[in-house]
């Protein structure tokens, strides 16, 4: 939607930096506002398979964010 000029979205700015945009022909606007916070959240399903890990990288994002 981004791409066909009828929607917007949120890019990080380590991914604006990186190069994502390059040759889409889209344009990355900073906010003015220098304290924009997020909220990081995790989501998955009881019977995963992988909820221990689920939960490590949880505790590490909540270290580190």
């Amino acid at each position: 939607m981004v791409a066909n000029g009828i929607g917007v979205t949120l890019v990080p700015e380590m991914g604006v930096k990186s190069g994502l945009l390059a040759k889409t022909g889209l344009i990355s606007r900073p906010f003015d506002d220098k304290n924009v916070k997020r909220t990081i959240g995790m989501v998955w399903r009881p019977s995963s398979s992988k909820q221990s890990d689920l939960e490590l990288l949880s505790e590490f994002i909540k270290k580190h964010a």
